[in-house]
């Protein structure tokens, strides 16, 4: 039976003409492929577009690669550390390797495109910060971020090489000014970086510092302009870093820079009023570096006369630079002092050479001393060493300040003149002046006093008060007394009866004188028979004071017996 058996007519599919017409007619299928990728290759593409434009964008925006070479890496980190000029980045470390040596760091830059054409010959790099420093606060950020680079561009082409600086430049080349060289024989706290001031303003700095083969040191400054034109020949230069104290008119003086100073260093400079007027200082001039402001205002200056001085070593102690006072007011500074030693004599003296300023001292009439004013100076000095000017050792502040030279008038001083020599000599007043010849009186004073027999002196003063008590209670001196005592008695019954007894008053005023002076006259000498000497003791306590009296009253007697014998009424009347 067939599978279409049993089906009705009106359910058989009817093929129809036209569907197998179609079939017939139908072209076979082609299988096509398009030329453009998926669109899961789109994002790969776009990737890679994007890196080659920042590859052509960095290519075409950096700079030249250059090599430095340093003393070390101090802290520089490939892909970190960065270069900067005036504050802005404009390069940055791509590598750096060990030399051979291994004392030497080549540090491969990667500069940005701006700094092409500015890396020519004489180009500086360094690095900054790689030792924080308190006296750079701005130093103090390395501890987090890091050293940077620093760089000083010169223009031109890009060099194969660079040396890299240990250090940056204190003065860049941009800046104006002018350099200038100070010796000293010791640099303080004056280091490379110290400020340089006039007046309190800040005008330049110290670029570096050298040891000399005299084994002093010269400190090379920068000032820049304007204020250069400041500085002239004349014009002197001291450290002031350090707090000084100095002695003024009215008192001590306290003297600081500034507290940045007292870290880092300093120097000063001021013109004194006679070299105001003096050429502007040229370029790497040398000057010399004082101490202090007290040194530089006091150095002696090109007019100074010079003299000498010889002083016992025992009170000498004097420094270059110490004072020279005339009349209490400073006209000149010890130059120089040296011991020296007499083997004839077997002395120690000590040679001050003072240097003294003729301008310090007015001359009335006169407009001015003459440039060399030995001549007028010799006389001025020859006539008030006639009147007693003599130089002695003195202190700025007594017992404890440092000894200075005085020139000063001693009471008494012999006669003396200016000593001839090379140069000429001012003779020293021995002992000192001030407190110290104060001391020396006293040392004196106490040496004559411990010399004394004072045990001795004891004994003999306990001796003779013994025998002025025992005069005191002599029967002899006693009966004189008594005698004495009952003559005025007799005075004082007859002056009753005054006007009928005038003649027995005088007569009897006599004899009361002449028995007071001889109680006088044997006191006298009872105490020259005992010891010759007069003293007083507990027992005798206003003997010498009654005998005078005594001796007074006997010649007040004798004057009223020499007035009534002129003028019997004065008895009754009185004097007129």
């Amino acid at each position: 039976m067939s599978p279409n058996e049993g089906v009705p007519p009106e359910h058989e599919p009817d093929p129809g003409p036209t569907s197998s017409r179609v079939e017939a007619d139908a072209p076979p299928a082609k299988e096509q492929r398009s030329r453009l990728p998926g669109w899961i290759w789109a994002v790969p593409i776009a990737a890679l577009i994007i890196v080659g434009w920042l590859g052509v964008r960095q290519f075409t925006t950096s700079g030249p690669l250059i090599k430095v070479t340093f003393d070390g890496a101090s802290g520089i980190q490939a892909g970190s550390t960065e270069v900067h000029y005036q504050g802005m980045k404009v390069g940055q470390v791509d590598s750096f390797h060990l030399q051979k040596d291994l004392r030497h760091v080549d540090v491969s830059i990667r500069m940005d495109a701006d700094m092409e054409g500015h890396l020519g010959k004489g180009t500086e790099f360094w690095i900054e910060n790689a030792r924080p420093s308190l006296t750079d606060l701005s130093s103090l950020k390395s501890i987090v971020s890091g050293p940077t680079i620093g760089i000083s561009p010169k223009p031109g082409g890009k060099q194969d090489h660079y040396d890299g600086l240990s250090e940056a430049p204190i003065v860049p080349d941009t800046v104006p000014g002018r350099y200038y060289v100070a010796q000293t024989g010791a640099l303080g706290n004056v280091s490379r970086g110290s400020d340089i001031y006039f007046h309190d303003l800040q005008v330049g700095k110290v670029t570096d510092t050298a040891l000399r083969p005299d084994r002093s040191f010269d400190v090379t400054m920068f000032v820049q302009q304007p204020y250069d034109a400041l500085v002239r020949t004349g014009t002197r230069f001291w450290k002031a870093g350090a707090v000084q104290l100095s002695m003024q008119g009215n008192g001590p003086k306290l003297q600081m820079q500034s507290p940045a100073a007292l870290l880092q260093g300093a120097i000063d400079f001021a013109t004194p009023d006679e070299a105001r007027n003096a050429p502007e200082a040229p370029g790497h001039q040398r000057f010399a570096l004082y101490e202090g402001k007290d040194a530089a205002d006091y150095a002696p200056g090109p007019h100074a006369v010079t003299y000498r001085v010889v002083f016992d070593a025992s009170g000498g102690g004097l420094d270059a630079g110490a004072p020279v006072e005339l009349a209490g007011k400073r006209v000149g500074t010890v130059q120089a002092s040296t011991l020296q030693y007499d083997s004839s004599s077997g002395k120690l003296t000590e040679l001050v050479t003072l240097a003294i300023e003729p301008s310090d001292i007015t001359l009335v009439g006169k407009a001015a001393w003459p440039a060399d004013a030995r001549h007028e100076m010799d006389a001025l000095l020859d006539r008030l060493i006639g009147e007693g000017l003599r130089a002695q050792l003195g202190a700025s502040v007594p017992v404890v300040g440092a000894k200075d030279v005085e020139l000063a008038f001693v009471q008494g001083a012999g006669a003396a003149a200016l000593l001839p020599g090379d140069p000429p000599e001012i003779p020293a007043q021995s002992g000192g002046g001030g407190i110290e010849g104060v001391m020396t009186a006293v040392n004196s004073i106490a040496g004559k006093i411990q010399s004394l027999p004072l045990d001795q002196i004891g004994d003999n003063i306990r001796s003779i008060t013994a025998h002025i008590a025992e005069l005191a209670k002599s029967p002899q001196l006693q009966d004189t007394l008594d005698n004495l005592d009952h003559s005025v008695a007799n005075v004082e019954h007859m002056t009753a009866a005054a006007d009928k007894q005038v003649p027995q008053i005088i007569t009897e005023l006599r004899r009361v004188a002449s028995e007071a002076e001889a109680t006088i006259a044997s006191a006298r000498g009872i105490i020259s028979n005992q010891s010759g000497v007069t003293a007083s003791g507990v027992d005798t306590t206003g003997l010498a004071q009654t005998l005078y009296q005594l001796s007074q009253a006997a010649r007040s007697v004798r004057e009223l017996a020499d007035e009534l014998q002129r003028n019997p009424a004065a008895l009754i009347r009185g004097r007129g």
